[in-house]
């Protein structure tokens, strides 16, 4: 269920991209994952419905996001330099699932507790949103040689 309704969660964050920007939406889309992990670990055993309206907006934010972010990276990736920082951006998502796993891991075995195991992930998102949100995209965007979000001459995802 999670992977289809992330394709809606791709196309609907088109949208509020648009409007604020895609980072403000990567920045928000983080800070539901942290209330995601913390509703998670909330949630009561054998409560089927709201689990899988958790598991809803669990895709919707993990479509939105990752499509969004693909596309912020590609606006700041120079000319000609595609391929190898693709497959660096690739590596780090491989390296941050590994490491997400490896922190519920630890977590579980400090605490016995898959719920309690799962709540350090929040601390995962925040940093990604601190970090993200340090970011001056529009400069970013500039010195990689194209023209800023909302130039006439911008990319066409920037319209």
């Amino acid at each position: 269920m999670v992977q289809f309704v992330a394709v809606a969660g791709a196309l609907l964050l088109a949208r509020p991209a648009t409007l604020l920007g895609a980072q403000r939406t990567v920045l928000a889309g983080l800070a539901v994952w942290m209330s995601v992990v913390v509703t998670a670990s909330l949630l009561q055993r054998g409560a089927v419905v709201p689990f899988l309206g958790l598991a809803a907006v669990i895709g919707l934010v993990m479509g939105g996001v990752q499509s969004l972010s693909r596309s912020m990276f590609s606006q700041v990736i120079p000319p000609g330099r595609a391929a190898e920082l693709f497959s660096l951006y690739e590596l780090a998502d491989k390296a941050a699932t590994f490491l997400g796993a490896l922190v519920i891991t630890v977590s579980l075995q400090a605490t016995g507790s898959h719920r309690a195991a799962i709540l350090p992930l929040s601390l995962l998102f925040a940093a990604g949103l601190v970090l993200l949100a340090s970011v001056n995209l529009r400069r970013a965007i500039t010195d990689a040689g194209y023209p800023p979000p909302g130039h006439p001459r911008g990319l066409v995802s920037q319209r």
